[in-house]
């Protein structure tokens, strides 16, 4: 088995996919900042799980990893995550495997609700999980549920995958205008904010006259956990999703939460402006998957921009497959056509 060697910890769960989908083994070092995560451990018991005959070895400091990949199984399996980051940090990594594994798969886990580092479990169910369904995720589902009692590990969601995916091909359609806003503020607390003080801060970014918005509450029963968090899915009128939110683990006045609704609907503007094809957010998963399907030449992905992480990621895809990237400017429509070359 050949061996690649790769610096940093950015992008840590899609080098751990790209060991897997090209049976490589990986060298990752300059662990810095105090060795390895927690969370990143425990991903990789995750990968033990659902790769069982996968090797890892931590040298004493925690700084470099070597990681080779077993073979891909399915069945019911059960994990549970750690909580220093949320379940959606988890459940993104099983849409990655998804690509590759032709193995049916039940996953349960169990682990943190909500945290400002990850998507929410909003964002992930209402607008991630629809948008890989759009475009060759389908088969996946997924159900979730509160604990009613632990304070940590107060989630379950479990994760149901038959073994095939439905592959389509991208395009390049405008998503079109903007047509309807949801917001879901979801909290073991009361949620209610003044409706007229929503509308207020809407109608400062977007048209309302024509603008299909409603708000809802959700109330979390588990009242040994705290957190509030704030999703905004908004759909244009070619059905492209987009999501924004916020989680926070102190209680926020009324205010705090209505700023917050503000810098997240100009995010959401820009981002409808832009005429981009993809939600930021999803940029990565979609990349994988124009990495590993077939009939490559007829895919390809619409952006009006990048992030740093995936330009990292096209780094290391380059360095550890020798695939390279096209990226064809529209100067006209302001984006990127991105291929394999």
């Amino acid at each position: 088995m050949s061996h690649n060697e790769i610096t940093g910890r950015s992008n840590f769960r899609e080098k751990i996919f790209l060991s897997i989908y090209s049976k490589k083994k990986i060298r990752i070092k300059n662990l810095k900042n105090s060795g390895i995560k927690k969370f990143e451990i425990n991903l990789l018991c995750l990968v033990d799980k659902i790769a069982p005959e996968s090797y890892f070895f931590l040298n004493e400091s925690g700084t470099i990893l070597d990681f080779c990949p077993g073979n891909l199984i399915g069945g019911k399996i059960f994990h549970k995550t750690d909580t220093f980051r949320s379940l959606t940090y988890y459940l993104e990594f099983l849409c990655y495997i998804t690509l590759i594994s032709k193995n049916w798969i039940e996953l349960k886990l169990t682990g943190l609700r909500s945290i400002n580092a990850d998507l929410s479990l909003e964002s992930f169910l209402y607008s991630t999980i629809p948008m890989y369904r759009k475009f060759g995720g389908r088969d996946i589902r997924i159900k979730i549920w509160t604990e009613k009692l632990s304070k940590k590990k107060n989630t379950n969601a479990i994760f149901f995958f038959p073994g095939k995916t439905t592959l389509n091909c991208f395009n390049i359609e405008f998503p079109g205008e903007l047509k309807s806003l949801r917001i879901l503020i979801s909290s073991p607390l009361c949620n209610n904010i003044n409706q007229e003080k929503i509308k207020l801060v809407i109608s400062k970014k977007f048209s309302i006259k024509n603008l299909d918005y409603k708000v809802y509450s959700f109330d979390i029963s588990n009242k040994n956990i705290f957190f509030q968090t704030i999703t905004i899915i908004s759909q244009t009128s070619r059905g492209h999703l987009i999501s924004a939110d916020f989680t926070s683990v102190k209680y926020r006045k009324t205010i705090f939460w209505l700023d917050i609704l503000t810098n997240l609907l100009g995010y959401m503007k820009i981002q409808v402006d832009s005429k981009s094809f993809l939600d930021i957010r999803l940029q990565t998963f979609f990349l994988l998957k124009l990495l590993v399907g077939k009939f490559k030449e007829f895919f390809f992905l619409k952006v009006a921009n990048l992030t740093i992480s995936n330009l990292y990621l096209f780094r290391d895809i380059k360095k550890f497959l020798g695939v390279f990237f096209k990226f064809v400017p529209s100067l006209k429509y302001n984006f990127l056509i991105i291929k394999i070359a």
